[in-house]
Order: structure tokens, then C-alpha cells, then sequence
């Protein structure tokens, strides 16, 4: 984390969408460097354990592949790539699950309740930095082995490789990384069943790949191009093995684990996003921000055995997730202390899920090691626009400190609307900064809410087991 002495200093982009000073922030707000982050995954563990270990206040992840669960200070999150939102209407907690830590430059969190960036942060914000390309050029490697020594099946491998380089107009950034996990055991030896419902990373592949240009067009004005892609998905042969599926009465006792596993549907995510950012240190007088994006994610799941009126029955589901924005921002200085942001955001989201059926003989004869697909279920499509939305922020620059316990305050207000969503909503926060433990913290919010939303939900949870049905 940010050492104290340049904490406030630091600038970040998470509390107000622009560069901006944490000291000018009325919030808490944290930024974890690449080196405190490293120092986390260097030690086996990934993104989501890392920051729980990091971040006050923010709840440790549960070893699998969904972050389901881990919310901050009780409250969901929402976390960001560059500013462009990883949630989504169908909330599938897999937010972690979208980029390694080789091509992270720092991680800022601010928390506490936003509308900064839309709806799912009622517990605050995480927003994933990007590594960006250096002048001249520089080269590097990473390679490592994380094992409990318990055989070779439960080894992890990483390896990562970058390149950047550039100068004083033009800086470019490439970089990939690849990991593969082994198996997963207790403390006494003994192979760890894996999640069959959430999904987990036992026997996955993950690769990431990431790349930036950035262009300096003049003195005032700045373009950035991003893009990734990712994936993260199992290949293995374990799975686990049902002994009873074909018995008089169909049950999932006795389970265990064995080799032969295959499914023509496999948990995994794959991602692909693009970015694109535009700013003009002076047009009108103004700061000006653009911002443009499209994300395309598939999450798929494992083979879960679903009650039926003969038995069971494994099915799997896919859910797509589509998102395409654009984002104006105005940054107007109205004197030495006060300042204006406003802006519009047009993004539009469109999801479909379905759900694999798999072959009945098929799975019991094999003990649901062997899936191999019988059919689709009708498919589920959303499509959400948010047709318009305003944003509005002015800030007071604090007063110089002084040696009293109350010696600087700000203030800010925020105001947005979402026409087809029917939101709107107001909130005023004044704070004053203090050397006491505890800063008083006083806020008032006025929220009214119509807006609907589709969900896609599975069937229950089959009988004799513990596991959650995928969401």
C-alpha cells in the first residue's frame, strides 16, 4: 500500500473519474502497488486471495474460481479494468477471474458506497490499473513453480513475458502470461473434492494477454488504445465419480474422485475487451475526457446434477455477457479552490444464458464422468440500455492543514440520472479530515428506484448434497 508519506499525493482516478489527488478524495481510499501484489502472488496466492489480504476492510475470497461472497464491509463491490465495469445485470461473482497480476501496474479501491460508475457498488470501488508502455525499451520474465509437495498433481506453473518501449510521443505495452494449476489437497494429504456448482481452478489453464498504445497527439492533447483477451478454463481428466446414479433410486452418495472425466461443456471464461481514451487538457477551457469500451465475456459451467421426475439429470449453462459504452467528461476549474466535473455515459448490455442437457444413460452408466450433450434449453436474451445519464461533481479544495484535530474539511456532490432505468438519486457527503481515530462522517442520500431486471435462475440444489447450484 501507498506509504503514508506520498499517500496524499498519490493521484487516482477511482473517486472522482479523474486524475486526482487522494487528499482531495472526501473517502477512504487505498492503492495497492504492483509490488505489494507481487509479493502476494509470488507466494501462490491469486488476484482476489491477494486482495483480500490487502485491502481493509475487504472480505478474503473463498479457492475457487467465483469471488462470491467477498464483499466489502458486508457490501457488494464493483470492480473495473480501466474504468470499464467487469459487473454485469447477471451478477456471476467471476469479476477476479479476468486478469493476472504480471499486467497489473496497482490496484485503487475506494470505499464506501458510489454511483461513480452505475449501480453494484454499495460497498465501494476496485479499479485494476493496467500496465502501460515506458520510454526506450524494456524486456520482462517471470517464471514460477508453487507446489505442497505432494507429488507433481498439485504444482502450479507460471510464466509471463512483456515488452514496452517507446518515446516521449509514443509508448507501447505487451504483455502474456500464462498459468497452469495442479490439484488441490488438505492438509493431511488428501485430494480435495472440486466444485462442481461455483466451479473452482483445480487442473485450469489460464492465459492473459494484454496490450496499449499510447499516443501523446500534442502538448494538450493524449489517446490511448487498449485491448485484452483472456481466457481461464479447466483441462483436466479428474472429475468426480457418482456411484449410485443407476441404482434403484438414483443418489449422490459415496462420491469420489477418479481419472476419465470428459464433458463437451467445460467451466471456464473467456473475455475480450477493447478501450479506448481521448483527453484534451484544454478544449473550451476544460479538461475533456472520452471514453469508449466493449467487453465481451462467455461464462460457462460444470456438469450439475439436477433433480428430474426419473432421477438426475447433469446440465451445464453458458451466460454471454456483451457491454459497449461511451463516456464525456468535463473537467472546468471555476477558481483556485472549486471545481466543476459533468458529463453524459451511453452503454448498452446485452445477456443470453442457456443450459446443456446431457445424456441420461450416458452419465449413469459412466457415473457422470462421461457428459455428452442431448440438447439445448431454450435460451434467456436482456438487452439494457442506459439511454442517458448526467453526472455532476464539484469539490472544494480544503483549507491548509493545522495542528487542530479539525483542520481541513471537504465536501462533494454527486447527482445521476438513468432515464430508462428510472433512477435517480442525490447524495450529499461532507467529511473533515482529523488526526483522531475515528473522523466524523456525515451523509445524507435521497434515492427513488423503478427499474426492473430479468434474472436467469437454475434449478435447486439436488438432494444429499451441500454444493450451491451455479448461478
Amino acid at each position: 500500500m501507498t506509504s503514508s508519506a506520498n499517500a496524499d499525493d498519490t493521484m487516482v482516478v477511482v473517486g472522482s473519474r479523474t486524475p486526482t489527488q487522494i487528499s482531495q478524495i472526501p473517502g477512504a481510499v487505498w492503492v495497492i502497488d504492483k509490488e505489494m501484489l507481487q509479493q502476494q502472488t509470488r507466494n501462490g496466492a491469486d488476484l482476489k486471495t491477494a486482495l483480500g489480504r490487502l485491502v481493509p476492510g475487504l472480505d478474503l475470497a473463498p479457492q475457487g474460481r467465483t469471488n462470491y461472497g467477498q464483499n466489502m464491509r458486508g457490501r457488494g463491490v464493483q470492480v473495473l479494468i480501466d474504468g470499464v465495469s467487469l459487473n454485469s445485470s447477471r451478477g456471476l461473482s467471476r469479476q477476479f477471474d479476468a486478469i493476472d497480476p504480471f499486467n497489473i501496474e496497482r490496484v485503487e479501491v475506494l470505499s464506501g458506497a458510489s454511483s461513480l460508475y452505475g449501480g453494484g457498488a454499495t460497498g465501494g470501488l476496485i479499479n485494476i490499473i493496467t500496465r502501460k508502455g515506458e520510454e526506450g525499451l524494456n524486456w520482462r520474465t517471470e517464471a514460477g513453480i508453487t507446489t505442497g509437495f505432494n507429488s507433481s498433481d498439485d504444482m502450479d506453473r507460471r510464466l509471463s513475458q512483456s515488452i514496452s518501449g517507446g518515446n516521449e510521443r509514443v509508448q507501447g505495452y505487451l504483455g502474456t502470461a500464462i498459468g497452469d494449476n495442479g490439484r488441490h489437497y488438505d492438509g493431511s494429504g488428501q485430494e480435495i473434492f472440486p466444485d462442481i456448482a461455483q466451479t473452482d481452478l483445480q487442473d485450469n489453464r489460464s492465459i492473459d494477454v494484454l496490450g496499449n498504445l499510447s499516443f501523446r497527439l500534442t502538448d494538450e492533447q493524449s489517446l490511448e488504445l487498449g485491448a485484452q483477451l483472456y481466457r481461464s478454463g479447466f483441462e483436466g481428466d479428474r472429475g468426480v465419480y457418482f456411484p449410485n446414479l443407476d441404482a434403484a433410486t438414483p443418489n449422490l452418495n459415496d462420491a469420489e474422485i477418479r481419472d476419465g472425466y470428459r464433458s463437451q461443456r467445460d467451466p471456464e471464461t473467456d473475455r475480450k475487451l477493447v478501450n479506448v481514451n481521448y483527453h484534451h487538457a484544454n478544449l473550451w477551457g476544460q479538461n475533456f475526457y472520452l471514453q469508449a469500451f466493449h467487453r465481451e465475456e462467455e461464462s460457462s459451467f460444470q456438469a450439475f446434477p439436477y433433480p428430474v421426475a426419473d432421477g438426475l439429470q447433469f446440465r451445464a449453462s453458458q451466460q454471454n455477457t456483451d457491454l459497449s459504452g461511451i463516456k464525456a467528461l468535463f473537467e472546468s476549474r471555476l477558481g483556485d479552490d472549486v471545481s466543476l466535473t459533468y458529463g453524459l455515459d451511453l452503454d448498452r448490455e446485452t445477456f443470453d444464458a442457456s443450459q446443456k442437457l446431457f445424456d441420461t444413460d450416458i452419465s449413469d452408466a459412466s457415473g457422470g464422468l462421461d457428459q455428452q450433450a442431448s440438447g439445448l434449453s431454450p435460451a434467456i436474451q436482456v438487452i439494457k440500455w442506459t439511454g442517458f445519464q448526467a453526472s455532476s461533481r464539484a469539490t472544494g479544495k480544503p483549507p491548509r492543514r493545522s495542528n487542530s484535530p479539525r483542520g481541513c474539511a471537504s465536501s462533494t456532490w454527486t447527482s445521476k440520472w438513468m432515464n430508462s432505468r428510472g433512477f435517480l438519486a442525490a447524495r450529499m457527503t461532507t467529511k473533515r479530515r482529523s488526526s483522531m481515530p475515528a473522523p466524523s462522517l456525515i451523509t445524507a442520500t435521497a434515492t427513488r428506484t423503478g427499474c426492473s431486471s430479468a434474472r436467469a435462475s437454475n434449478c435447486q440444489t439436488p438432494p444429499n448434497t451441500t454444493a450451491r447450484a451455479p448461478t
